[in-house]
């Protein structure tokens, strides 16, 4: 009688390590100790395990996969330079680490489900939140299923996540602002229900209430062109129009200099523009946008290791992560100096 082919998960339990650890081994990458790799070794050869997988040990193989989860539909993530900047870092970092990528949307409350499902099968073994909103319903649901979950610019205590110092890089620049001689200064700021968004607020009204001046405006909507076109258009139609406005997005502040040069007005003359996020297009704006660089890489592969370390079963020393925003001055803001 022939003996039973292993898999990666008889491997892994009986050299006392996690499947990760064993596809890595078994592709030739790094990030495993030299005692443990040849200890995988050994027993993949005592037991002839063959790198040719059978079809039981590939479909071990493909279970090896973190799960991305963001609200709303693919396109719209895909569209977003900042989250495809972010699912870079994310896939590269899963991939040298032996697993796979999966990105799922919920839209709705079956696509929470369907999150909840892959996890108790198996097919995700922990998951990101990228882009969590207040009452969203899947990080309750992930964390009373004891789901490995780490966040992405979101805090919670009862997880491990990594965010930036957003607020602190609007109040900054705010002052930046102020200083420079601006008095009328609005903000359009991206969707209030992710708690990014209202920590830039809170940076911005941090810096005015500081300098004794009144925000002109704060409004929020979509990270779009259209809501940045259709909220500077009515800003600059009142009788006192805005010298600055501020933006939560690079997308946002796209609409605002567009609606601006329709008006026949120029940026930063008339009106000073910045926004968010300083993506590909920032720099090639015309004017070139000032904006706020976040460590989107940094953001995404620290992620991604502390997601490894709960599946792990490692111990994490520091489970939540503040990291440092940069703004960069560009000419959308004019003779602007951050000190």
């Amino acid at each position: 009688m022939s003996r039973r082919r292993l898999t990666m998960s008889d491997i892994a339990r009986e050299a006392g390590v996690s499947k990760g650890t064993v596809s890595r081994v078994l592709n030739g990458r790094e990030g495993v100790g030299d005692e443990t790799r040849a200890r995988i070794l050994s027993l993949m050869a005592e037991h002839s395990y063959e790198a040719s997988f059978s079809a039981q040990s590939l479909a071990v193989q493909r279970a090896f996969n973190i799960g991305v989860v963001f609200p709303g539909s693919a396109s719209g993530v895909l569209a977003n330079p900042t989250y495809t900047e972010l699912l870079g870092a994310i896939g590269d970092r899963s991939e040298e680490s032996g697993y796979g990528l999966s990105l799922l949307t919920t839209s709705t409350d079956s696509g929470d489900a369907r999150v909840l499902r892959d996890v108790a099968r198996g097919r995700l073994d922990g998951v990101l939140l990228p882009a969590v909103k207040d009452g969203d319903s899947i990080l309750d649901r992930l964390v009373d299923a004891g789901a490995p979950t780490v966040l992405i610019g979101h805090r919670d205590d009862r997880v491990p996540w990594t965010d930036s110092d957003g607020d602190r890089a609007l109040r900054d620049l705010t002052a930046a602002l102020l200083r420079a001689g601006h008095r009328r200064l609005a903000f359009l700021d991206g969707p209030t229900e992710y708690m990014a968004c209202r920590l830039r607020q809170e940076g911005f009204e941090h810096a005015l209430r500081e300098a004794g001046v009144a925000p002109l405006a704060i409004t929020s909507g979509p990270f779009s062109s259209e809501y940045g076109f259709r909220e500077a258009a009515r800003l600059l139609e009142a009788p006192e129009r805005p010298t600055a406005i501020m933006c939560g997005s690079d997308l946002i502040a796209a609409g605002c200099l567009a609606a601006i040069r329709e008006r026949g007005l120029r940026v930063p003359q008339d009106v000073a523009v910045t926004g968010f996020d300083d993506d590909r297009l920032a720099p090639v704006m015309s004017p070139p946008l000032t904006s706020v660089r976040m460590p989107i890489r940094d953001l995404g592969v620290l992620a991604v290791e502390l997601l490894l370390a709960l599946i792990e079963g490692e111990p994490i020393e520091r489970p939540t992560h503040l990291l440092e925003t940069t703004v960069v001055m560009r000419a959308s803001s004019g003779e602007t100096a951050l000190t």
